[in-house]
């Protein structure tokens, strides 16, 4: 499983972000980390996300996912041809959802997979890949 970044935050400001969580140790997870300023057009345009497929040299598809917790996460998602996974932070109840994502011609975007509980998508990486999943020692 290969993971990433990709944000609409600057560069320097995403950098800060990494090396705070847990003292900078989760870079290490990241095969690449692309920041707004990367690219000359920012989310909900999809350059960030395909600049991240090019680095990490995979094609969009439906095996790629991108979590995020907007709509603009999902509009880039979906533009780029990858899988949205929005994760719900604001536990929006099934109508609020269908209002911030209403499916018509003017906002066709839905994600594929919402969650509201980040260890819900643990349980979904594991359904759909736990084979490909590294092994950790603990």
């Amino acid at each position: 499983m290969i993971l990433g970044v990709c944000t609409n935050r600057k560069r320097e400001f995403l950098d800060h972000e990494l090396d705070e969580v847990d003292s900078g140790a989760w870079r290490e997870e990241f095969s690449t980390v692309i920041g707004g300023d990367a690219c000359s057009k920012r989310k909900p345009a999809p350059d960030v996300i395909l600049k991240a497929l090019l680095e990490i040299k995979r094609r969009p598809g439906a095996d790629c996912w991108y979590v995020g917790d907007s709509t603009t996460d999902t509009v880039a998602a979906k533009t780029a041809g990858i899988t949205s996974v929005f994760y719900n932070g604001a536990d929006g109840n099934p109508p609020w959802l269908a209002q911030i994502f209403p499916a018509t011609p003017e906002h066709p975007h839905k994600p594929d997979v919402v969650l509201a509980d980040f260890r819900d998508l643990l349980s979904l990486v594991k359904g759909c890949c736990g084979s490909c999943l590294p092994v950790k020692p603990t």
